[in-house]
């Protein structure tokens, strides 16, 4: 073979796997593309789930496109976390009231073992996700938990915010398509964090936050 065309078929083989890879950061980029107020959701999967809070009931690989139609609630928790767990008697008050509007979707970044064990312990109502690996949380990022996305019914972002915003009305005003009264999160992270002065991304204690821990 001609030494030429060797060289011409080395460059095009290095210009096919550039172009390859660039297509495959620029798919990733798109992927973790940070959302916001007013955006539409993709199709969001969690790796596992607890139907009902049951230990022993798991599915796999779980759509938001099976709640097509349907308000979605997520809401970003932890086991250690104080006011993420007392919000979990209220969300299921809420879903049980408005469960053919609703679907409320706790996600924690915990090992399953661990949320088995907690359900062991304690009963809860609720869809109950599993993200280890955070690909929710780069989509939806956040400094402390809790963490609610609030999601229409065309799968539209209506709010991001603190599980204390959230009640009974404002899912109803959110499934008649109206707007509604409430804080933001980062309102909320910013008002505490001038009341003890300490920056966004130094750990502290609240009554109603929690900054975030390693993953255990």
């Amino acid at each position: 073979m001609d030494p030429a065309d060797i060289v011409s078929k080395s460059i095009s083989m290095k210009k096919i796997a550039s172009i390859v890879l660039a297509s495959i950061i620029i798919s990733s980029s798109c992927l973790a593309q940070e959302l916001s107020i007013g955006n539409t959701i993709p199709e969001l999967v969690f790796e596992n789930a607890f139907v009902n809070g049951k230990p022993d009931d798991m599915v796999k690989n779980l759509s938001t496109t099976r709640f097509k139609g349907k308000i979605i609630l997520i809401d970003f928790w932890a086991t250690w976390c104080g006011p993420c767990i007392q919000a979990l008697s209220k969300y299921e008050k809420l879903q049980a009231s408005q469960k053919v509007h609703l679907q409320i979707i706790t996600v924690t970044n915990e090992k399953a073992e661990r949320i088995k064990k907690f359900l062991q312990n304690k009963k809860v109502n609720l869809l109950m996700a599993i993200d280890t690996a955070e690909r929710l949380r780069k989509l939806f990022p956040y400094y402390t938990i809790p963490h609610v996305v609030l999601i229409d019914g065309n799968g539209k972002i209506r709010a991001i915010t603190h599980s204390d915003e959230i009640t009974d009305s404002v899912i109803k005003r959110v499934y008649e398509g109206k707007t509604f009264p409430y804080r933001s999160k980062k309102t909320i992270q910013n008002l505490i964090m001038r009341q003890i002065s300490l920056k966004p991304t130094v750990a502290f204690k609240h009554p109603s936050i929690c900054s975030p821990a390693s993953k255990e």
